[in-house]
């Protein structure tokens, strides 16, 4: 048998990926057990596909693992930033909430129409802005693995991709929208690729963009500029 060829046969790639993602989305799950520790396995977890992709043939838990001792500094401070913030958002949907349901059980009798319908925009507003933020919170493991941006130029150039490439982010959005629907439809198999899987795809799509901005000129001297500081810290 001609292990070379077998080596490099599709289905020999497909079923390495397999494991890979397998693996992957295991130890992301593990590593995420410690709630404000979830934000750096997901980044640690998308530079270790495009480490795969890009040609490292290592253990993936050995990738895996000095990813995540390499970004969990990084990383850890934004993670807990979007954790408060996502609380935020959320006690806001439960407040108009229940704020519209008090009012309309007290009847329109005491409630004009104008003061029925703040509760009602406040809570459609807040689900807007539920949205941008996962809109942006999906940039930042792209970004994270890219770039060596200040901390928060790492938020600002999120903000600055989720709009302009608003098209690209949505078809991310939907690789999590999948995620959801195995994890309601196939449970077990979520255990699987729940996490890894879509991060996999939002490689994918992302990759043609993100390649061509990292190569960029301006990008390349903002990351040399701050290299050249951090070590002049250091020294």
């Amino acid at each position: 048998m001609d292990i070379e060829k077998l080596v490099n046969s599709k289905v020999y790639t497909f079923f390495d990926w397999l494991w890979r993602i397998f693996v992957l989305n295991i130890l992301t799950m593990v590593t995420s057990l410690g709630i404000i520790t979830a934000f750096p396995s997901i980044v640690s977890c998308f530079q270790s596909i495009k480490d795969c992709k890009e040609g490292s043939d290592e253990s993936i838990f050995k990738v895996y693992f000095r990813n995540f001792g390499a970004y969990f500094k990084k990383t850890v401070g934004m993670g807990i930033i979007i954790i408060v913030v996502t609380l935020i958002l959320v006690y806001g949907v439960i407040f108009y909430t229940d704020l519209l349901k008090a009012m309309v059980e007290e009847g329109p009798d005491v409630y004009t129409d104008a003061q029925m319908a703040f509760p009602t925009i406040g809570k459609y507003i807040v689900f807007f802005l539920i949205f941008v933020l996962g809109l942006i919170v999906n940039q930042l493991p792209i970004i994270y693995s890219y770039f060596n941006f200040r901390f928060f130029d790492n938020f600002k150039f999120a903000l600055y991709t989720t709009f302009k490439f608003i098209g690209k982010g949505l078809m991310e959005i939907l690789c999590w929208g999948l995620s959801v629907v195995v994890f309601i439809l196939l449970t077990p198999a979520w255990f699987f690729i729940g996490i890894s899987g879509p991060l996999f795809l939002i490689y994918s799509i992302s990759r043609p963009i993100y390649w061509y901005l990292a190569n960029s000129k301006d990008v390349v001297n903002h990351d040399k500029n701050i290299e050249e500081k951090e070590k002049g810290l250091w020294n």
